[in-house]
């Protein structure tokens, strides 16, 4: 398809507020507090699933740790790969978001972290129960505690072979 200005000005990506990469996945705030995601989805890193053959974004209504959905584990995992941005509806205005190497964090307008992906070495803030969820889960010991969050980042470091 051609490239035209009503394509264009349709684009949800018009007024792309930031972008974060992961190693093999992407994430999109727009200004309206959208987010949307792409790229591989292993290990639940991007929030959401196969549904009937559909990708959908998952809408978790604010669930906290401890609260985790627990047919994660029941379900068997299908590769998934999101070749197209998908919104990833947190029921709220996004104002952050940043991709780790296998995981996702979000920040809303409202100062609510939500983590989601793997959580292999604590990465998701969730407590050591939880080793990876596909669903955005708030990071409640942040919200629980009076801590009011501005900004999230991550950086991506390879672990030497040598170590």
């Amino acid at each position: 398809m051609e490239p035209n200005d009503q394509n264009f000005a349709n684009s949800p990506f018009l007024h792309s507020f930031q972008i974060s990469c992961g190693y093999h996945h992407s994430a999109v705030v727009t200004t309206l507090g959208r987010l949307f995601v792409f790229g591989d989805g292993e290990g639940g890193r991007l929030g959401v699933r196969k549904e009937g053959g559909d990708t959908v974004g998952q809408n978790n209504n604010g669930r906290s740790n401890g609260e985790v959905d627990e047919d994660d584990d029941e379900e068997e995992e299908e590769e998934l790969t999101v070749d197209e941005p998908t919104e990833l509806n947190l029921g709220e205005e996004v104002s952050s978001v940043s991709c780790g190497g296998g995981h996702t964090v979000a920040l809303t307008a409202t100062g609510r972290v939500f983590s989601f992906g793997s959580s292999s070495d604590g990465q998701l803030g969730l407590g050591t129960a939880v080793r990876e969820t596909a669903n955005p889960t708030v990071v409640a010991s942040l919200k629980d505690n009076g801590h009011f969050v501005e900004k999230v980042m991550m950086a991506l470091q390879r672990r030497s072979p040598y170590r």
